[in-house]
């Protein structure tokens, strides 16, 4: 059994449900499909995909987190301190980890437009100057999705619509803070399910 407002990821076949568990928390009727023409479903259809990218790239979610070796191009001219770069993967909505990275100096990455900017790199088997890293990516197929990720996408929804579909200044304040505690008990959640790190150096080696 679950409360008025939440559901189970293994019984999701589409978007709509999401959607519906968020418009149950603020009160609102349920809608039949993302497509109909109603109010709630026009604010759904125009902003859920923003959304669902921003929870996705909000923590490194397990079901959504990807290995990728990157081949070494040469950083865009002007971009000073670094010696190597790397187009991120076309599904990328964040990176995550560089392989090597430490807190030594020199040894960092930032990301700028489309490409990775960083002073690390090595080769792979084939003698190709690689760049290895971890990011998260976007996944629309909601079957994949963790019962944590889908309570945060629920109380996300829920806060950014509230204004739309209730009123009062109390009431908003109410959604944030359950989005809030919804959000940190997802992401400890999620985060227990890996092996903790406990080397300085980041290494991708036992995940090629």
């Amino acid at each position: 059994m679950h409360a008025e407002g939440s559901v189970a990821s293994s019984s999701l076949t589409g978007p709509t449900e999401i959607v519906n568990s968020a418009l149950l928390r603020l009160g609102a009727s349920p809608i039949q499909s993302l497509d109909e023409d109603s109010e709630f479903a026009r604010l759904a259809s125009a902003t859920y995909a923003g959304i669902l990218d921003d929870v996705l790239a909000d923590h490194a979610w397990n079901f959504a987190a990807a290995f990728a070796e990157l081949t070494r191009i040469d950083p865009p001219a002007g971009s000073w301190g670094w010696d190597n770069a790397a187009v991120k993967p076309d599904d990328c909505l964040r990176v995550f980890e560089v392989e090597g990275q430490t807190n030594a100096e020199g040894d960092d990455w930032q990301v700028v437009g489309d490409q990775i900017l960083t002073n690390l790199g090595d080769k792979n088997a084939a003698g190709v100057d690689v760049i290895r890293v971890k990011y998260g990516r976007r996944i629309e197929d909601v079957s994949r999705y963790s019962p944590g990720f889908v309570e945060a996408l629920v109380a996300r929804l829920a806060t950014e619509w509230a204004e739309r579909v209730i009123s009062g200044t109390s009431a908003q304040t109410r959604r944030e803070r359950m989005a809030s505690d919804r959000v940190r008990k997802a992401r400890s959640t999620d985060g227990r399910e890996g092996v903790v790190r406990r080397r300085p150096t980041v290494s991708f080696l036992t995940h090629r």
